[in-house]
């Protein structure tokens, strides 16, 4: 019986588990070790998880996962290869309205940017925004996740919007130059 509820949690969860550790490190293989980590964890402690906040659980410990995985490399990763990029597309599904060159040129081009935008962004914005904007978690959910209160998660949403918003028009001012 405990296997099979397992697996239930593990199937509703471990694509978002996978997505934030990915928009979070940057890279396939830290993404993959962290989200096997977790699910490890989460069958070690499993019995002892409220279901009601397994959710927030298993996102709390992806979070912190994140940050180990960030203090073992000693320096965020700046750069990603395009095989890299790729791979994170695939990992938040998109919905391609048309389908000519031109226009899906220009979603990737975007996507590239938002991405970017991302991991400019201070590890603890960037958490937060990934779970707001990519998982499309409420405000609740991140705050169970994090341990913080309400009103804080909203401070970060707001000032990890304002500085993606700034990393994007400092990107945007490259181009032009």
């Amino acid at each position: 019986m405990r296997q099979a509820h397992f697996t239930t949690a593990v199937l509703a969860y471990k694509d978002r588990i996978y997505s934030q550790a990915y928009y979070f490190l940057g890279n396939r293989p830290d993404a993959e070790d962290v989200t096997q980590e977790v699910l490890l964890r989460a069958w070690q402690h499993f019995d002892a998880i409220r279901k009601p906040t397994l959710k927030a659980w298993l996102m709390r410990v992806t979070h912190n996962l994140c940050i180990d995985t960030l203090r073992r490399h000693k320096a965020e990763r700046a750069v990603v290869s395009d095989e890299e990029l790729g791979e994170a597309t695939k990992a938040v599904p998109t919905q391609e309205v048309e389908h000519d060159p031109h226009s899906v040129a220009e979603r990737q081009e975007l996507r590239d940017c938002l991405e970017e935008g991302i991991r400019r962004l201070p590890p603890r914005l960037r958490s937060i925004i990934i779970m707001r904007e990519l998982l499309d978690m409420r405000y609740e959910e991140i705050s169970a996740a994090l341990g913080i209160p309400i009103n804080s998660v909203k401070v970060y949403i707001h000032r990890g919007r304002k500085q993606l918003r700034a990393a994007l028009g400092e990107m945007a001012e490259e181009v032009r130059r």
